[in-house]
């Protein structure tokens, strides 16, 4: 009888230690996922938003880095609006094939080449970092 006793015990334990590891994992993937995306930022200097949308022709098929808060994302993550002050850029990660995480609200800076099409500028992302 303690024998069989003692074998529930451990099989109690043994469970609850299973259920407290498997909410582990499950609570890691929650956390917040700052760090870089698709490449990385190679030129750290800022590129004003304000300054792109006054005068995109500028910074036409030109590798540029912006900085700003993402206004709003895809759910996906495959692409956001970039505000920096007033000024808001969008930025499109779909062409060069990654997506971020949902972060509205987050402070990135991106890098990407400037590309100009009916809608207005667009960022075309090659890298991103979630600060």
């Amino acid at each position: 009888m303690r024998c069989i006793k003692m074998k529930r015990k451990t099989l109690t334990v043994i469970s609850l230690a299973i259920g407290f590891a498997i909410s582990a994992v499950i609570l890691s993937g929650c956390k917040s996922k700052s760090g870089t995306f698709g490449q990385a930022i190679t030129d750290k200097t800022i590129t004003p938003i304000r300054s792109i949308v006054m005068k995109p022709a500028d910074y036409s098929d030109k590798t540029i880095t912006i900085e700003g808060k993402i206004i709003r994302e895809c759910p996906a993550g495959g692409w956001f609006d970039l505000q920096q002050d007033s000024a808001v850029l969008y930025v499109d990660l779909h062409p060069t094939g990654f997506a971020i995480p949902q972060k509205v609200g987050s402070i990135v800076t991106a890098q990407g080449t400037l590309k100009i099409q009916e809608s207005g500028p667009v960022l075309i992302g090659s890298g991103v970092e979630i600060k």
